[in-house]
């Protein structure tokens, strides 16, 4: 035989040889391996039933323990229905004729009137110029280049007045006397003006006319 065919043929059953001892290698791992779970799951089941076991105469223990605490509490106690007394019955004495609650009228305390606001007339100082025919036509609220007069009155609506020279015009009167005229009746030489007497107006037709003359003198 030629060598080559030899040593195929071992090569073969070398080969051969190494395949079976690999399923045997490969079998004997399986079998260990389900014995291995199987040893496991056993353990898990076991120790699941030593739990439930455990358990459960943990909870007789607990209830042994309750019913006896129970039964001493109940010896303490005594029984639990007890006689009950019928209950007595109270008679109840006449009531007294209940007398009606006068009632007082309360009286509102009187409101306070407010007292009454009287109005006073406000007096106004009027300003007028020169007088004219025995009468004023220029008359203003506020003092103006052509005051010489003033006309005291009670108010807006007073018919009567007081007339006074105006003592801004002391000085324009010292020069012109003649701006007396008609109004005032003076005496004496000098500058100096002194008004001794005022005079009276009186409103006819809305215009302020001169009753009594302002009497004045010049030192």
């Amino acid at each position: 035989m030629d060598s080559n065919y030899l040593i195929l043929i071992v090569v073969l059953i070398a080969v051969a040889l190494a395949l079976v001892a690999s399923v045997i290698a490969l079998l004997k791992a399986l079998k260990a391996l389900e014995k291995s779970r199987g040893e496991r799951i056993e353990s898990i089941a076991k120790r699941t039933v030593e739990n439930y076991m455990l358990l459960n105469y943990n909870q007789k223990i607990r209830n042994m323990v309750h019913e006896e605490l129970v039964r001493e509490q109940q010896k303490k106690e005594g029984p639990i229905s007890e006689v009950v007394k019928p209950a007595e019955t109270v008679v109840n004495a006449p009531k007294e004729e209940e007398k009606p609650v006068e009632v007082v009228p309360t009286q509102e305390p009187e409101t306070e009137k407010a007292p009454v606001e009287i109005s006073l007339p406000e007096p106004v100082t009027l300003y007028t110029g020169i007088c004219k025919d025995g009468a004023f036509k220029h008359v203003t609220t506020v003092p103006d280049s052509k005051t010489i007069y003033t006309i005291y009155a009670d108010s807006k609506e007073a018919v009567t007045g007081i007339l006074n020279v105006d003592q801004s015009a002391y000085d324009k009167i010292a020069q012109t006397p003649d701006y007396l005229q008609n109004a005032c009746v003076y005496s004496g030489n000098g500058t100096q003006l002194k008004v001794t007497k005022t005079g009276t107006v009186q409103k006819e037709n809305g215009t302020w006319v001169v009753k009594e003359p302002i009497v004045a003198e010049f030192n």
